[in-house]
């Protein structure tokens, strides 16, 4: 892991970019900036990491958005917004020859193809001389896009601030034409109007957090905006909102609404602690917006950091509230996020967004593999907890890119930002990722010829016979063949894990091991399948990551995945394309795990069936199906026992024809 990195400013992720607003102590990171800490309470519900809930989340990176004129350290990636067919990405630190001016890329889905994500607009200020980091903040709700610049210059004020608003079709098809911009008539100097915006229908909010770390005297305030208050197509203030009016508190950092409440940030909030602060449309009257709830963080958790509210659940961080939770109308916590690969440094929560019943949580910090390019984590609800669903991240990621920066979720579109990603020539450019996810389940199942065998003795094919039992055939998703003295699977679909039973009875204690390498460009993982009983009804996968030199032992049910241990580093994996060998033995409910002769570990799980199956598994990566995994000696070896040897009767019985394979989209700790 890399050291956390603290607050820098207003810009309250506290990334490795270039993107770096004035701060009284000028850039360097501040005395008293909010960390993140992993404490919990011992008294809260934790999600715990529960894989269980991968097979209910189908996710698949659809696209990767760059700019058309990419400039170096651009911070291109550092806001995104997605609405419908729509997507925003903001790089506040494109400059102009005032400088950091900013710039937004707007970009549509089917634009230039079936599927594909093409840019449609570049979207520059008109008064570029005064303003800066235009694209720091951005929100996109149908056709009205908004568009935060905190450190405009206004009326010689450096860093008030000032808010753009857009609306598509204006000026011409796909234009979007500049309708309002927003200033506050009483604003001060570094107020940071627009370092948060959030638009939902008639309604705006803006956050100008006035972080002054070490003593501010001006309070952060919150400002509603009405559309066509004072006049058609007008956005005029209603309200200015503030947690209190001695100041230093950052309230106003971030900003969410949905319909009639509304969530603001104040991380710096009776430091350490944070705070969210909850408010209701017409409470006390009509258009007032009276305060419900102070949602009040632990010690250097980052609470207010971040926030997303939908309908009557609010995520701060990794903290998820519900409204009625404890009594009515009161917001209690429900339960804390938590990814399977977790660490207190991840900076875990840096964003967030929730739609419907997902949360999508950002940690631009966290490790993949051996480098430090940030993931995004997706939880899907199940009563009152969020195990997590699926992991993000980018495969072509590198160190320090910062993916999950930001990040944007609608319907089943996730928009991910990657602000400090290097694209050739262009360092620190940024780039961000489109993801399609959906809820449900997605078994496709496949029938090939199955071979009846009414005993086994111990097991070993060198697949010299092409009559030996295993599946071949092609389809749509993927070819399978006996070719050189190898079992080949060639994926067709990238979004699919790979799984064959092998043509050999159930046996009670054993182990099976396999020679693995890939033909040309690596997968994702190949490994074992053993403890198969029925139709796949539940198996257990070995498989590895040649390219991180990782390893995972998960446990599949009809619930979902289980991991039995998760993805763990050993240099005993040989990388690239050579090949290496994999061991399981099964003695009883003991599995251990070996590679390359190398024993990596044993564990203990109940779950495991009596007489089970073997089989084989191969795995693409999510954008790329040329996975061409081949597979050669492969044992199958019954463990002796107390007055049984290998064969003996009792200890295997006859594989009936069942399915011979299967494959299930969208796992992969790897993809």
């Amino acid at each position: 892991m890399r050291p956390l990195r603290v607050c820098i400013a207003l810009v309250l992720i506290g990334l490795r970019s270039t993107l770096q607003l004035p701060t009284a102590q000028g850039l360097a990171n501040p005395a008293g900036a909010t960390a993140f800490s992993s404490l919990v309470s011992p008294e809260e519900p934790v999600s715990t990491p529960d894989p269980l809930a991968r097979a209910n989340i189908l996710v698949s990176r659809v696209a990767k958005l760059t700019a058309s004129d990419p400039h170096e350290n651009s911070s291109f990636g550092w806001a995104v917004a997605v609405s419908g067919d729509t997507a925003v990405v903001g790089a506040p630190a494109v400059y102009s020859e005032y400088g950091p001016s900013g710039a937004v890329y707007i970009y549509r889905r089917n634009q230039g193809g079936p599927s594909a994500w093409g840019q449609v607009m570049k979207i520059t200020p008109v008064d570029t001389d005064q303003v800066e980091y235009f694209g720091h903040s951005v929100s996109l709700d149908g056709d009205i896009l908004v568009v935060g610049a905190p450190s405009t210059t206004v009326a010689g004020h450096d860093g008030q601030g000032a808010v753009y608003i857009f609306s598509r079709d204006l000026g011409g098809s796909e234009a979007w034409g500049q309708v309002k911009k927003l200033i506050i008539s009483d604003g001060g100097p570094e107020e940071y109007f627009g370092s948060a915006v959030s638009l939902d229908e008639d309604t705006l909010v803006v956050g100008a957090p006035a972080i002054f770390y070490g003593g501010s005297d001006t309070p952060g305030s919150a400002y509603i905006f009405y559309r066509d208050q004072g006049g058609q197509d007008n956005w005029g203030q209603i309200n200015r909102l503030a947690a209190s009016e001695s100041g230093g508190d950052a309230f106003g950092s971030s900003v969410s609404i949905d319909q009639d409440t509304l969530g603001v940030g104040a991380p710096e909030y009776q430091h350490p602690e944070g705070a969210v602060f909850v408010y209701e449309r017409d409470r006390n009257g009509a258009d007032n917006w009276g305060r419900t709830a102070r949602l009040i963080g632990v010690q250097y958790e980052g609470v207010g950091r971040s926030v997303s509210i939908n309908a009557d659940t609010l995520v701060t961080v990794d903290r998820v509230y519900e409204r009625n939770q404890g009594g009515a109308d009161a917001w209690g916590l429900l339960t804390r996020l938590r990814s399977v690969d977790y660490d207190s440094d991840d900076e875990f929560g840096a964003s967030v967004s929730i739609a419907g019943e997902m949360i999508l949580v950002g940690a631009p910090s966290a490790d993949v593999g051996s480098h430090v390019t940030g993931n995004a984590s997706l939880f899907l609800r199940r009563g009152e907890s969020y195990p997590q669903g699926a992991g993000l991240f980018a495969s072509e990621g590198a160190e320090f890119d910062d993916f999950g920066a930001s990040v944007a979720f609608d319907g089943e579109t996730i928009v991910i930002g990657a602000p400090s990603a290097d694209l050739t020539p262009h360092g620190d450019q940024g780039a961000a990722y489109v993801f399609a996810a959906s809820a449900g389940s997605w078994f496709h199942f496949a029938f090939l010829p199955g071979i009846l065998r009414n005993y086994c003795s111990d097991y070993f094919d060198d697949f010299s016979n092409p009559a030996s039992g295993w599946p071949v055939g092609e389809d749509e998703y993927v070819k399978t063949e006996y070719l050189d003295g190898e079992y080949r699977v060639d994926p067709k679909k990238s979004n699919y894990i790979y799984f064959f039973r092998a043509p050999t009875c159930n046996r009670l204690n054993y182990s099976v091991e396999v020679d693995a390498r890939w033909e040309g460009d690596p997968g994702a993982s190949y490994g074992l399948l053993f403890g198969i009983t029925g139709n796949f009804d539940q198996f257990y996968l070995f498989d590895m990551n040649t390219d991180y030199r990782e390893y995972e032992l998960v446990r599949l049910t009809p619930s979902g995945w289980a991991f039995i241990a998760p993805p763990a580093y050993s240099p005993a994996i040989i990388p690239g394309s050579a090949v290496n060998h994999l061991k399981v033995t099964r003695n009883g409910n003991q599995i251990t795990l070996a590679v390359n002769g190398n024993t990596l570990g044993t564990w203990l799980d109940s779950a495991i069936g009596g007489m089970t199956g073997v089989g084989l598994v191969a795995n693409p990566y999510y954008d790329d199906p040329r996975a061409d995994a081949r597979f050669d000696n492969y044992h199958v070896n019954l463990l002796p026992g107390v007055g049984l040897q290998s064969g003996a009767p009792g200890t295997s019985s006859a594989w009936q024809s069942l399915e011979s394979w299967r494959l299930l989209p969208a796992h992969s700790s790897w993809r």
